[in-house]
Order: C-alpha cells, then sequence, then structure tokens
C-alpha cells in the first residue's frame, strides 16, 4: 500500500504481509473481508460495561454475519445473541497474546504466510437453541459468528 510522501520527501510504502508472514493488520483486512459482504443490519448490544463492539451484515446468501469485538485487555466477554431464524452458529476467532500484540496473531487458529497463504482450522459450531446462542469473546479477541 503507498502511504504517501514521508518526512523525508520520499514516497513511501507499507506492506500488510512481511518476510516472517502477515502483520497484525492484515488480520484485521482479512477478517473484514470474510464478514462484511453484504448490507449492513442493525445490531442491538447491551456491552454491562465492557468495551465491546458488535456489527451485523446479511451476506448475500442470506445468512448473517455478526463481528463481535472485545476491546478489554483483560476482561472476557458473554455474548448472547438472539435471532428466531438461526439454527447454526459458526465461530472464526481472531486472537493475540495481547491488544499490541505484532506477533502471534491468528485468525481461525492459523497464521497467514509471507506468501499470504491461509488455511484457517474448520469452525466450530456453538449450540443454538430456540433461536438464541451464546459466545465467548476472550480479553483482546474478537469472534466473526457465521448465523445460518
Amino acid at each position: 500500500m503507498e502511504t504517501g510522501v514521508n518526512q523525508l520527501g520520499f514516497l513511501s510504502w507499507y506492506s500488510p504481509i512481511g518476510p516472517d508472514g502477515a502483520h497484525p493488520l492484515y488480520y484485521g483486512m482479512l477478517a473484514f473481508s470474510l464478514a462484511s459482504r453484504g448490507d449492513r443490519i442493525q445490531a442491538t448490544l447491551e456491552n454491562a460495561g465492557i468495551n465491546l463492539t458488535a456489527y451485523a451484515v446479511r451476506s448475500d446468501r442470506g445468512g448473517i454475519w455478526l463481528t463481535l469485538v472485545n476491546k478489554e485487555a483483560t476482561r472476557d466477554a458473554r455474548v448472547r445473541v438472539t435471532c428466531p431464524e438461526v439454527s447454526v452458529a459458526h465461530v472464526l476467532r481472531l486472537t493475540g497474546p495481547s491488544l499490541t500484540s505484532k506477533d502471534g496473531v491468528l485468525l481461525g487458529g492459523a497464521p497467514v504466510s509471507s506468501a499470504g497463504k491461509w488455511t484457517p482450522s474448520p469452525s466450530p459450531s456453538e449450540r443454538v437453541i430456540g433461536g438464541e446462542v451464546e459466545i465467548a469473546i476472550p480479553a483482546a479477541s474478537a469472534a466473526l459468528v457465521e448465523l445460518k
């Protein structure tokens, strides 16, 4: 990515994938590319004082993608999702050692290689009962939840 002219008057660039693999920014870009296709829909979140955000998108295939981000450094969160039309929930997790980690970041339990190759582990299903599912969001992590 070209970043413009730097303080020395040279054209600067930044690559989210380096010789040692992907930088944390790339994992966010990858997560966004997976869970943001479609139309944004309203999501109501009662966060009980936790620094937690939620976004919802109805995909072109009719499913719903939730992006849940726990920005707390030390507090885990549990999110209860109510969506009567849902019977299956698959979770893909974005994790790292801390909110400021430069290494050890994974999406779907897998790293992105320096060649840009990413092979996530199979997404586990969460138990859905009567259109409700409860999802754990550990501190300093995010979850992409595909609801079908």
